[in-house]
C-alpha cells in the first residue's frame, strides 16, 4: 500500500538565499549605518560651529589699556546704577542721573541737561534727557548713541537700559582717552522711555539733533544668545555696509526687521528716530532680574559666568568699535538710499 502524502504549501518552504544576495543585503546595511553615522557626526559639526560662531569675545578686564574697551569697567557702572528699581520720577532715578553727569564730568565731557515740558490733555509732564558731546577734528556730521536710563517699576533695570548706559559711558571714557575722531559723537541718555519715550522727545527738540547723521540704539531684547541688529531707519543701505565694514563680528537678518516691525513693541528708537534721521538699533542682552531685594540682585550682578552677561560684553564691543569705525575713518555721508535687504 502506497503511503499518503500531504500536499505542502511551496510558500512554507523556505530556500537559502543565493550568496550574492546576502552580499547586497550586508553591503546596502552597512552603506545605511554610515549614513546615519555620517549625518549624525555632521549634524553635531554643525551645531558646534553655530554656537562658536555665537560666542562673544573675551571680555578685557579693568587693567586693559585706556583707549580700549573694557567690559569690566563697564560692569562696574551696572553695580551702582542697577542696585534699586528706579521708575522715573522717584529718589532712586534721581540718583542714577546724578551718577551719570557725575561721571560725565570725571571725564572731562561736556554736556546740557535738556529738560522740557509736555502737555497732555489732563497733565503736564516735566521730560528730559543728558545730552554729553566729545568734539570731532573735522566734522561732517555727528554719530549719537541712545539709551534710557529710567527703568520699569517690576526690576532694577540691569539690561533695560542700564546696561545701555553703562556701554555709554565706557565708550566715551575709551574714545576720550585715545586719539580724537574725525565726527563728533553724542550721547544721549534719555528718562522716561518707560512711560512713551519722553526724553527721546527732548532729544528731537533740541539743536543738536538736526546734527546728527547717524544714531545707534541701544536697546534691551533677551537674555541671552549672540547680539542681532533687528531694526533700521529706510533707505539703510549705506547703514548695512557700515556695520558689515566696521569689523564687529554683527549678527543680521530681514527676517529679524520683519518680524520686530509686526510685534506690538516701541522704544526711542521706532517711536522717536526712526523717521527722521538715519539710525540702526542693537539689543542689549543680560539677566532678567524682576526683584527689588538688593542682595540678590548684586549677588547676580557679580556672577561673570561666561553664558551670562558674555552676550551684553558683544553689544558693548560693538557699540565702541562701530563708533570709532563710522566716526574715524571718513565722512559722514551716506552714498546709497537704498533699502538693504540682509
Amino acid at each position: 500500500m502506497s503511503a499518503y502524502l500531504p500536499e505542502q504549501n511551496s510558500a512554507s518552504i523556505v530556500s537559502p538565499a543565493a550568496p550574492k544576495d546576502v552580499a547586497k543585503e550586508n553591503a546596502s546595511f552597512l552603506t545605511r549605518r554610515r549614513f546615519a553615522i555620517a549625518s549624525v557626526v555632521m549634524l553635531v559639526f554643525m551645531a558646534g560651529l553655530a554656537h562658536w560662531l555665537s560666542l562673544p569675545p573675551r571680555p578685557l578686564s579693568s587693567s586693559a589699556p585706556a583707549e580700549v574697551f573694557s567690559a569690566e569697567r563697564a560692569l562696574k557702572h551696572i553695580e551702582v546704577m542697577a542696585q534699586e528699581v528706579h521708575p522715573a520720577g522717584s529718589k532712586e532715578n534721581e540718583e542714577v542721573f546724578a551718577y551719570i553727569c557725575s561721571q560725565l564730568d570725571a571725564m572731562g565731557i561736556a554736556y546740557v541737561v535738556h529738560t522740557l515740558l509736555r502737555a497732555g490733555n489732563h497733565d503736564l509732564t516735566i521730560t528730559r534727557a543728558v545730552l554729553a558731546r566729545i568734539p570731532g577734528t573735522a566734522p561732517t556730521k555727528a554719530f549719537a548713541i541712545d539709551g534710557h536710563f529710567d527703568s520699569t517699576p517690576y526690576g532694577p533695570g540691569a539690561a533695560d537700559d542700564v546696561s545701555a548706559c553703562a556701554a555709554m559711558l565706557e565708550t566715551a571714557r575709551a574714545l576720550k582717552a585715545g586719539p580724537p575722531l574725525m565726527n563728533d559723537i553724542i550721547l544721549c541718555f534719555t528718562d522716561m522711555e518707560e512711560e512713551g519715550t519722553l526724553g527721546a522727545w527732548a532729544v528731537t527738540q533740541h539743536p543738536w539733533f538736526e546734527e546728527i547723521g547717524v544714531m545707534l540704539g541701544l536697546e534691551a531684547r533677551g537674555t541671552s544668545g549672540p547680539v542681532h541688529m533687528f531694526e533700521t531707519s529706510q533707505q539703510n543701505g549705506w547703514l548695512i555696509q557700515e556695520l558689515a565694514r566696521a569689523g564687529v563680528q554683527p549678527r543680521a537678518s530681514s527676517i529679524m526687521f520683519d518680524v520686530y516691525e509686526a510685534m506690538p513693541f516701541g522704544s526711542d528708537f521706532s517711536t522717536r528716530y526712526k523717521k527722521r534721521c538715519l539710525a540702526i538699533i542693537l539689543p542689549l542682552r543680560m539677566i532678567s532680574v524682576i526683584t527689588i531685594q538688593r542682595w540678590i540682585i548684586l549677588k547676580l550682578l557679580a556672577w561673570q559666568a561666561y553664558s551670562t552677561w558674555g552676550p551684553i560684553r558683544w553689544a558693548w564691543r560693538n557699540t565702541w568699535a562701530t563708533c570709532r569705525f563710522t566716526s574715524v575713518r571718513r565722512p559722514m555721508r551716506p552714498t546709497s538710499t537704498h533699502s538693504a535687504r540682509i
